[in-house]
């Protein structure tokens, strides 16, 4: 018999022990690499589901892009998301998740361990910042930094012109005082002197004016409870705003961010079909839990503005005030005071002014057009219609140039305080969104933009594999992973 060498074949073992250990590592290797795509895959998935359900309601009223973490229910926070993020995660890992017959199975027979939300930011973090900085981005998208020079013109008309710096309720009340004199006047026997007073025509007037500016039957009775509002409860922080580069509160962003409110909410001239307050704006700039005392003290503030613009205007119109200056020299030598011809001449063009403002104010509310600063072709009353103003109230409708309603609100918003416009804005999002079908306890400070969340996987041979990942809709931040 002969004898076989076995050298060869102890040679092939050792090969193919290197052969199986190479193979071996490479399958491991790949098989971990597959599980670790696999778990970035079904990660990155779950993320851009997550925010795909952004509040639709918010976005067609308020193009705002914001996940609504309370999803219709009382409670919401980033627990909840994180919820949801940890059921999206399971169905990309397990396809037949969910399937009432389904004969697959997972090679790797993996599952979500635990998701966690590591940070958020929220619509009210810093001071409302992030809704802010999404709001500015509208109005510049939509329509341009260009917007801003015609309202910084009117804004700087404003200034110049000096009717915001000048208190005409002040003055018109030490006027009064001074005019004082007149109404106490007395002949030689100690009676009063009788004279045709064209000031107290004029101001016998100003009580009751806002009804008949604004007839109660018009008007809106809606109302609020302000507590349960952003502005008045404890409200949910967040991580901060992300990224962001630019100042919020610069000149140019607080104007686009007026321009993003007259764009979005109601007022009295122009209805956005809101089922909350009916005067959004209007509310803004007076934080009033009632529509029509809102409306009644903007008004106000027309009057006051448009009352002190006219005197303004009054007082350098030489022709306007010669006719005057006659009246009131008329009326000194009746009453043998040519002293007080000035206090006098003062009082007419107060009494004047304010009847051409309540003419500019009903304009306005009736989406017509006032000039801040009037000239001789856009002034409407004679001193005569002035002392019957009421039956003329509606002639400023031949004026097509000036600033509308809107225009004028923009102003007043200007001066605002930008904590109150925001805070107050949102208040109407939330007055608004609830009552809206499946929206009842919408809150701003639910409103997620931006998560980094972490995820830990393990498969069936309790391996496990922890993934890290970001995701926003209006900014990023400049690290990553």
């Amino acid at each position: 018999m002969r004898r076989q060498k076995g050298t060869i074949t102890v040679f092939l073992t050792l090969v193919l022990l290197v052969i199986i250990s190479l193979l071996t590592t490479v399958i491991t290797s790949a098989i971990e690499q597959s599980m670790r795509m696999r778990t970035e895959m079904a990660m990155d998935m779950g993320m851009q589901s997550v925010f795909g359900e952004y509040s639709r309601a918010l976005l067609k009223e308020y193009d705002l892009y914001f996940i609504d973490s309370g999803y219709g229910n009382k409670n919401g926070g980033s627990y909840y998301t994180a919820e949801h993020l940890r059921n999206y995660i399971d169905y990309n890992l397990k396809p037949e998740k969910g399937l009432l017959f389904s004969g697959s199975r997972s090679m790797f027979g993996m599952k979500t361990k635990d998701v966690r939300i590591a940070m958020e930011s929220l619509a009210t973090d810093n001071n409302a910042a992030v809704y802010k900085r999404q709001a500015i981005r509208y109005a510049k998208n939509k329509y341009g930094i260009s917007i801003i020079e015609g309202i910084k013109g009117a804004k700087d008309e404003y200034k110049s012109s000096g009717v915001e710096d000048y208190d005409v309720e002040e003055a018109r009340r030490e006027n009064a005082r001074r005019l004082k004199k007149v109404e106490d006047a007395k002949d030689e026997e100690g009676n009063p002197i009788g004279y045709d007073d064209p000031v107290e025509k004029i101001e016998s007037k100003r009580s009751g004016i806002m009804k008949i500016l604004l007839p109660e039957s018009e008007l809106s009775g809606r109302k609020i409870k302000a507590s349960e509002l952003v502005s008045y409860r404890d409200i949910n922080s967040g991580s901060g705003i992300i990224a962001n580069t630019e100042n919020l509160n610069s000149l140019t962003n607080n104007l686009l961010f007026d321009v993003y409110l007259a764009d979005k909410f109601s007022s009295y001239v122009e209805n956005k079909g809101h089922d909350g307050m009916a005067y959004e704006l209007e509310y803004i700039l007076k934080g009033n839990a009632e529509d029509s005392k809102n409306l009644k003290e903007t008004v106000r503030d027309l009057l006051i503005l448009r009352e002190g613009a006219n005197m303004l205007f009054l007082q350098t119109d030489a022709k306007r005030k010669g006719e005057v200056q006659a009246i009131a020299a008329a009326v000194c030598l009746l009453i043998a005071m040519p002293e007080l011809e000035k206090t006098v001449t003062e009082a007419i063009l107060f009494a004047w002014s304010f009847a051409e403002s309540c003419v500019d104010v009903r304009t306005l509310l009736n989406k017509g057009k006032v000039p801040l600063m009037k000239d001789d072709a856009t002034w409407i009353l004679s001193f005569h219609q002035a002392l019957n103003f009421r039956a003329h109230l509606n002639d400023g409708k031949r004026v097509s140039s000036g600033l509308n309603y809107t225009s004028y609100l923009r102003l007043f918003l200007a001066k605002e305080s930008s904590d109150k416009k925001v805070y107050r804005s949102m208040d109407m999002i939330e007055t608004d969104l609830r009552k809206m079908k499946g929206n009842d306890h919408f809150k701003m400070d639910n409103c997620i933009e931006f998560i980094e969340a972490r995820c830990e996987i393990i498969n069936r041979y309790g391996r496990n594999y922890v993934i890290d990942r970001y995701f926003g809709y209006e900014a990023m931040p400049k690290y990553s992973y």
